[in-house]
C-alpha cells in the first residue's frame, strides 16, 4: 500500500499571553478564552494564506482563567475559575451581565434563547434565565 501525504495549510494566531483553554468556531469567526483572563474574537477570513486573519475584539472582565464559552448569534457566554459567568456582546466585547452563584470554578456552559446552564467544580449545575 502507498500512503500519500496531503499538504495541510496552517495558521498560528498570537495574541493571548496565557494558555488557551477554550474555543468556539462559527463559520469564519473563532472565539478563544485564556488563562490571561481574556476572550478574543478572531476573523478567519480566508485570503492568501489567511493573510487577513486577525483579532477583532478582546473582552476583559474575568479575574481568573476563562475555562469555557459558547457563542450565539450576537452574544458570548463565558465561565471562569473566578466562579462567575459573563454574558458579552459579540460585536464590541461589552459585558452585558455577570452571573454569580457558583462557589467554585465554572467548568462548562451551554445556552439557548431562554436559558444558560453552567456546571461547576462546586458539584452543582445552575440554570439561569437568558434575559
Amino acid at each position: 500500500k502507498q500512503w500519500y501525504q496531503r499538504r495541510v495549510r496552517g495558521l498560528t494566531l498570537r495574541g493571548h499571553s496565557g494558555t488557551v483553554r477554550c474555543l468556539h468556531l462559527n463559520n469564519n469567526q473563532l472565539v478563544s478564552g485564556s488563562s490571561d483572563c481574556s476572550i478574543k474574537v478572531w476573523d478567519l477570513a480566508e485570503g492568501v494564506g489567511w493573510s487577513r486573519s486577525r483579532c477583532i475584539v478582546t473582552m476583559v472582565g474575568h479575574s481568573h482563567t476563562v475555562r469555557c464559552l459558547q457563542v450565539g448569534l450576537d452574544v458570548v457566554v463565558s465561565g471562569s475559575y473566578d466562579h462567575t459567568l459573563k454574558k458579552w456582546r459579540l460585536d464590541n466585547g461589552g459585558c452585558l451581565a455577570t452571573l454569580r452563584g457558583h462557589t467554585a470554578a465554572v467548568l462548562s456552559v451551554q445556552f439557548d434563547c431562554k436559558k444558560i446552564v453552567s456546571g461547576s467544580s462546586d458539584n452543582t449545575i445552575k440554570v439561569w434565565s437568558f434575559d
